[in-house]
């Protein structure tokens, strides 16, 4: 009898937890944004980046696929060209003014199609001015640190000799120079975090156990059924939202500086940066794309007495209470609009500092 109710109650058990399932996946159909499977890797389709010889990690030439953000704040194509840069498909004319671009996600254009980012609409503005033969090297890496930008451009500075080489840097992500992101199977992670990964056809899943066997069967199940997924993302909110309970309104925080010893890994890069310039005959370009005008002006204080234009973004992002209003919803790279406006900002920029290409 004591069996038979044990059968009875596991066969009820599995009978809900199939109901829920099913329940859970007609709603998905109806509905994709009601769930966010819990995946790692980011925004970017599979085997987008490959292990390479000279680099921490680089990206698949002529890769094709899209990047998602799983919140639906874009859904955007993806092409990396012959030489491992998302930029357009074209041969480079070793005769042309070339302009390269170096960086992390937001000088590859995370979020928006390859013509509406910055630095093709910079491109095309110094092509309709100045010279239709000027080709800007887009050669930003999602992940990328300072370290692994300047690690590119010595090895592939000689593809293309360019004669100005423009480098983004995040002052936030300085830590990225020490322990940065690298590839795990075809997509890009964070190093810092002791997780083990798996993947189950086209995404990755990752798991905080330290058991290979448990964290294989958590991340099979994330994988491949949604009710864990939903019990998760529920427990999450109802935690959220208890703990906000009788806070009343947050008080944006006051703008924080960064430490010299913090920016340090970054004036170690600059100074790299800086020194292959003098070398290879390119003239250096910071682009600094942080939120914190504090830590903008340290580095651009850096630059100047170095003798190197720098660019800070800050100020365009700056409104009552150091709100940034410029990125999408969900996810902190730069929309459509934000690429319009630094265009325009670079654009000016290299024309006032006599950056300009030949006519």
């Amino acid at each position: 009898m004591l069996k038979q109710s044990a059968l009875l109650l596991l066969a009820s058990l599995f009978m809900g937890l199939a109901l829920s399932e099913s329940t859970l996946q007609i709603l998905f159909k109806i509905n994709p944004g009601f769930i966010i499977k819990k995946r790692a890797g980011g925004n970017h389709p599979a085997d987008l980046v490959r292990a390479s010889n000279t680099l921490d990690y680089e990206l698949t030439p002529d890769f094709t696929g899209r990047d998602v953000n799983p919140q639906g704040d874009f859904d955007v194509a993806v092409q990396i060209n012959q030489y491992g840069f998302r930029d357009f498909d074209r041969g480079y004319d070793p005769n042309a003014f070339h302009i390269m671009a170096i960086g992390d996600s937001i000088m590859y254009g995370e979020g928006v199609e390859l013509e509406q980012s910055f630095l093709a609409l910079v491109e095309k503005r110094i092509q309709e001015t100045f010279n239709p033969a000027v080709q800007i090297i887009k050669a930003g890496v999602p992940g990328y640190s300072e370290k692994q930008a300047v690690d590119l451009l010595e090895s592939r500075y000689d593809l293309f000799k360019p004669e100005i080489v423009i480098l983004g840097v995040t002052p936030p992500e300085s830590w990225r120079n020490v322990t940065g992101y690298r590839n795990e199977q075809g997509f890009v992670v964070d190093s810092r975090l002791d997780k083990q990964y798996f993947r189950f056809e086209d995404r990755l899943f990752a798991s905080n156990s330290p058991n290979r066997i448990l964290a294989y069967i958590e991340t099979w199940t994330e994988a491949h059924f949604l009710l864990p997924t939903f019990i998760r993302q529920r427990r999450k909110f109802l935690a959220e939202k208890f703990s906000r309970k009788g806070e009343g309104i947050a008080i944006p925080p006051e703008e924080s500086q960064m430490s010299f010893d913090e920016l340090e890994p970054i004036f170690k890069q600059l100074d790299r940066f800086i020194d292959l310039g003098k070398m290879l005959g390119f003239t250096p370009v910071i682009l600094l794309k942080g939120y914190s005008e504090a830590d903008g002006k340290t580095i651009s204080d850096y630059a100047a007495n170095k003798g190197i234009p720098a660019l800070d973004l800050a100020p365009l992002f700056k409104v009552g209470g150091g709100k940034v209003l410029y990125a999408f919803p969900h996810d902190g790279h730069w929309n459509a609009s934000t690429h319009r406006l630094v265009a325009e900002i670079l654009y000016n920029f290299l024309v006032t500092q006599k950056m300009s290409p030949p006519s």
